[in-house]
């Protein structure tokens, strides 16, 4: 059975919630447990990098001059093949959106997951009620 050595745990990190906890708690478990070396690749630098630090987990912060920088794409090609990623896992609409589509670009396997969709508008009947 194929087991990734290396694997990208891809967020925005513009804020710290639910899913960056998310990525901090696999994180330092891939790290402790496992023979997976995991590397945060953040989009921005932010508090979700400083906690992960200190936990001992590699962290390489993209950066961009606006919010969607076609540019990411290419620098998130480059730390794939320079860290030698197998696995892409990301987290959010806009790392989705630009780690999702380097991966593809490189041929890596990514792993894509939504966090906080939208609850139903209360107006709107749940379904089989009347």
């Amino acid at each position: 059975m194929w087991r990734p050595e290396r694997v990208a745990l891809c967020s925005a990190s513009e804020l710290y919630g639910g899913a960056e906890e998310f990525i901090r708690t696999l994180a330092t478990y891939l790290k402790r447990e496992t023979s997976v070396r995991p590397l945060a690749l953040l989009l921005e630098e932010g508090p979700l990098a400083s906690r992960l630090r200190t936990e001992g987990i590699e962290v390489e912060c993209i950066g961009s001059r606006w919010r969607y920088d076609p540019r990411m794409v290419g620098r998130v090609v480059e730390v794939i093949g320079r860290r030698r990623i197998q696995v892409l896992h990301t987290h959010g609409y806009k790392a989705n959106l630009i780690c999702g589509l380097a991966g593809k670009l490189c041929g890596v396997k990514v792993v894509k997951t939504e966090h906080g969709h939208s609850e139903p508008m209360a107006a709107w009947p749940a379904s089989g009620s009347r």
